[in-house]
């Protein structure tokens, strides 16, 4: 699992086009501390995406089930807050299996990128490096899974 996310990363940063193919799809953005998942809200709004902001995990799984409509998930991982990254995002491949998920983590070890692709994220990538990249991975993340789903449904 490793290797394809470092793949995936390289792909990102080199072939990914400027304009985004799916442009003003929800997103769902799970991040603990408000003033962060503002900043999120921001740069996913003005790269033409509706960002929807919660602080919790129970507030995500209720949008996720009552709204409905998203096309992609932002777990933003928090030490402070409590919010653990991998029992959310194990609780959303249990209800969403097909849901693309992109984690931010303060920092992430190779192990740690090892569970939460093994467990069906997307994309790992430390907050730091969030900003334009944030915003490919989740274009990424959005055509892949409408590709995918097309295909089955073919």
């Amino acid at each position: 699992m490793v290797c394809k996310l470092l793949i995936l990363e390289q792909g990102v940063g080199k072939a990914m086009p400027l304009e985004y193919k799916f442009m003003g799809e929800k997103i769902l953005v799970l991040d603990s501390d408000r003033n962060r998942h503002k900043m999120a809200e921001s740069l996913l709004d003005e790269a033409g995406y509706e960002a929807v902001a919660v602080e919790d995990e129970v507030s995500l799984l209720q949008a996720l089930k009552e709204e409905g409509g998203f096309a992609a998930v932002l777990v933003r991982e928090s030490a402070y807050g409590g919010l653990r990254g991998m029992d959310v995002l194990q609780d959303i491949k249990t209800i969403f299996p097909e849901m693309p998920v992109v984690i931010s983590a303060r920092s992430l070890t190779p192990q740690a990128i090892q569970h939460f692709t093994g467990i069906g994220a997307f994309f790992c990538m430390e907050k730091e490096a969030e900003g334009d990249l944030l915003v490919k991975v989740l274009s990424k993340a959005i055509n892949e899974n409408k590709s995918s789903s097309e295909k089955k449904s073919a």
